[in-house]
């Protein structure tokens, strides 16, 4: 009798999943991300929409101008951008 789960196949293997998993992070390691992705992340999370929320703005307009003002300061970014 096999018992099957709904999480885990019967083919499912341990071991290569964590070699996987190993490999990847050590090809991260070796090559992390640049100093211009993170930068670019930063200022995209940095995006202040106080004033959005002030002015009365709500949901998905609150999404579409959030997104309008982090493509205008990614946009600054990379034309100022300097290693």
């Amino acid at each position: 009798l096999e018992i099957h789960t709904p999480y885990r196949p019967n083919n499912f293997s341990v071991r290569p999943f964590k070699l996987k998993i190993k490999y990847f992070f050590r090809a991260y390691l070796k090559d992390p991300p640049s100093a211009y992705l993170r930068q670019a992340r930063n200022i995209a999370r940095k995006t202040d929409i106080a004033d959005l929320v002030a002015s009365g703005l709500v949901g998905a307009d609150i999404g579409r101008q959030l997104s309008l003002r982090q493509i205008a300061a990614l946009t600054v970014f990379k034309q100022n951008y300097s290693e």
